[in-house]
């Protein structure tokens, strides 16, 4: 890795002035050339400003409305008066080490120099000096390293922004309210993007040894091919199809664990940049020789593992696209197919869908949805003269409209309104009983074969939406509800209790009217479909994939720009955190040289300790629901 600041070891200058003092002084008392520099530079800038101003206001009267705004403060900020110091970041350990090496003579006194010349970003090199002999003994305020390394502080204050993504503007103003001096942003970029690749790269080895994990954990000889289920999700950096840049995880459903990912760019911002410098021709030969590194990608993981299901939601194009990935890559000895809907092809190969179970139950909300929109407001929206003034009060509360009616259903009733239309809470339960009936059969069907599960499944969500929509024939009405005193029917339940205890004629009043059975036909049938139920047999959702996308976007913040490089570094540590805690960091600071303190120590595992706390709390909340409803 190339050095930040180009330190030599040299001598401090001797003629630097010095003040005496009896104790060493943790900061300095006077200011830089560059505190001053920076105020000339500024009313230098204001008085041009000035200038400038008066010989346009001449010849163009409007100027921008933000310089209308904050001209003068920063006139009035540029003449405030500058509190004379400056601080550093020293090493405790470091420093006494110094002291305690330190030449001084019988009788005299050392006195601390400032580094006020030579600043290497944190890092300075201050010295001691004799006040007899006048001997100096350096003083770093951390160990100084050979000059093709980063020093100290700032390797890790460049990790610290590469990890926890706050940008150049971010630390220099935490840093400038303590007084300490930042890399120049130039270089601060570039030796964060250095870490950005070394993070990459340690994503990637740690991809490998995780699959080494689960194959032995699944006792998978190493010469085969071990099939797992994945799930797959992606997210983009902006909502809606606008985005330039965008990320998907790959998740192994049965571990947990974050197999993959890829980060996805629509641009490339060094094209974009030569396009407009250089003629074509030159572009073209440019581009021959950067085309491999053209919003580089990376392939993840290697050999040895076959995805064979993939739990999604309902975006069938992404499946389609990794369908038949298997089985284009056979070659010509096995058969194969061109067509992504001929299912002619070996079935071993293709890849298989499952449907995340919260996309699924959010169909139901959708089907409403849509019959809401049908069933509801006018018959005719438009006609001419429509409108018809009764009175100049009248007019201003409400226009009345000649030849409108509001739709009505068969029964001569709206399709919304109180007891026995549909409400949102109506719709809120039928999406909510549909998805507890998915997962409830799940675990009642886990020792039945497939064909016996999607028929059981079948039978349990009919069973939902014919129980809540009332019939003439109650028996009819409930035949698809499970029996006996613990079934969740109170219909059912009623059987076994006394009339006294009895309690469905209270609850049937608020259940649809028997016109809704035909209305909700259609999404009955198409909700419980073999096929989609088939794909649900699991229970799986993406959970997970939304858990990591999470932890991606609150390392970058969406509202904030960031390029492809940021993303990639995000989509990287978002997975190590994912699978390993802020814990997974300590291996790539060993690998990196930086030291683990305690106070980094105790902070990585306080972040594991919270996680693990929550998880478990929430996995106890979770048991004592699943007790209750039982």
């Amino acid at each position: 890795m190339s050095s930040d600041e180009s330190f030599v070891d040299e001598d401090l200058d001797k003629s630097s002035p010095v003040r005496p003092s009896d104790r060493l002084l943790r900061s300095s008392s006077h200011s830089t050339n560059a505190d001053r520099i920076t105020v000339k530079k500024l009313n230098s800038n204001m008085n041009s400003s000035n200038d400038f101003d008066k010989t346009i206001t001449s010849n163009v009267k409007q100027t921008s409305r933000s310089f209308q705004k904050i001209r003068l403060s920063i006139e009035s900020a540029s003449e405030h008066e500058v509190i004379e110091g400056s601080s550093q970041i020293f090493d405790v350990n470091h420093l006494k080490k110094c002291i305690d090496k330190a030449h001084i003579c019988p009788g005299g006194r050392l006195e601390f120099i400032i580094d006020e010349e030579k600043n290497f970003g944190l890092f300075h090199k201050n010295g001691l000096k004799c006040s007899i002999c006048e001997r100096i003994t350096d003083l770093t305020n951390y160990p100084a390293q050979p000059t093709y390394q980063l020093q100290i502080p700032n390797q890790r204050l460049y990790t610290a922004s590469a990890i926890s993504g706050i940008g150049h503007d971010g630390i220099q103003f935490v840093l400038s309210l303590l007084g300490v001096s930042t890399p120049h942003r130039s270089n601060f970029y570039k030796q964060v993007h250095n870490l950005y690749d070394q993070l990459f790269e340690f994503a990637h080895t740690d991809f490998l040894s995780l699959i080494d994990e689960i194959r032995l954990n699944q006792e998978c000889d190493s010469k085969k091919i071990l099939n797992l289920t994945v799930s797959l999700d992606g997210t983009w950096k902006k909502r809606g199809h606008q985005s330039l840049y965008g990320v998907v995880f790959l998740i192994d459903a049965d571990s947990g664990y974050c197999l993959d990912f890829e980060t996805l760019s629509k641009r490339c911002e060094s094209c974009e940049t030569k396009e407009r410098t250089l003629t074509t021709t030159e572009f073209r030969r440019w581009y021959s020789n950067h085309q491999s590194k053209c919003s580089k990608t990376w392939d993840g993981t290697s050999g040895g593992l076959r995805y064979i299901n993939m739990i999604s939601d309902g975006d069938s194009s992404v499946y389609e696209a990794v369908k038949h990935t298997y089985v284009n890559l056979l070659g010509d000895d096995h058969v194969r197919s061109n067509d992504a809907n001929d299912w002619t092809v070996n079935t071993n190969y293709v890849v298989t869908k499952e449907d995340c179970v919260n996309h699924v139950k959010k169909r139901v909300a959708n089907h409403l949805k849509t019959l809401k929109s049908r069933y509801t407001g006018f018959e005719n929206e438009r006609e001419e003269n429509s409108i018809i003034i009764v009175s100049e009060k009248a007019a201003a509360a409400q226009l009345v409209h000649k030849g409108r009616t509001r739709r009505r259903l068969p029964d001569g009733k709206p399709y919304g309104g109180s007891n026995g239309r549909m409400t949102k809470s109506m719709e809120q339960k039928l999406s909510d009983y549909y998805g507890l009936a998915i997962r409830q059969t799940s675990q009642l069907a886990k020792d039945l074969d497939d064909d016996n599960a999607v028929l059981l499944m079948e039978r349990n969500c009919k069973a939902v939406f014919m129980h809540n929509i009332k019939q003439s024939d109650r028996e009819v009405q409930h035949s698809l509800c499970p029996t006996g005193l613990d079934s969740w029917c109170s219909y059912q339940k009623d059987k076994h209790l006394s009339i006294k205890e009895r309690t469905d004629p209270m609850k049937d009043a608020k259940r649809l009217d028997a016109v809704f059975l035909e209305i909700l036909s259609h999404m009955i049938n198409t909700l419980t479909d073999q096929s989609l139920l088939r794909r649900c047999l699991r229970d799986a959702t993406q959970n997970a994939n939304e858990s990591i996308n999470s932890a991606l976007w609150s390392i970058l913040p969406k509202a904030k720009y960031h390029g492809y490089r940021s993303i990639g570094d995000a989509a990287a540590i978002a997975a190590i955190f994912f699978k390993r805690g802020r814990s997974g960091l300590i291996k790539f600071f060993n690998q990196v040289g930086i030291s683990i303190t305690e106070e980094l120590l105790n902070t990585l595992l306080g972040k594991d300790s919270k996680r693990v706390a929550k998880a478990e709390d929430n996995t106890q909340r979770q048991e004592i629901i699943k007790k209750y409803k039982k």
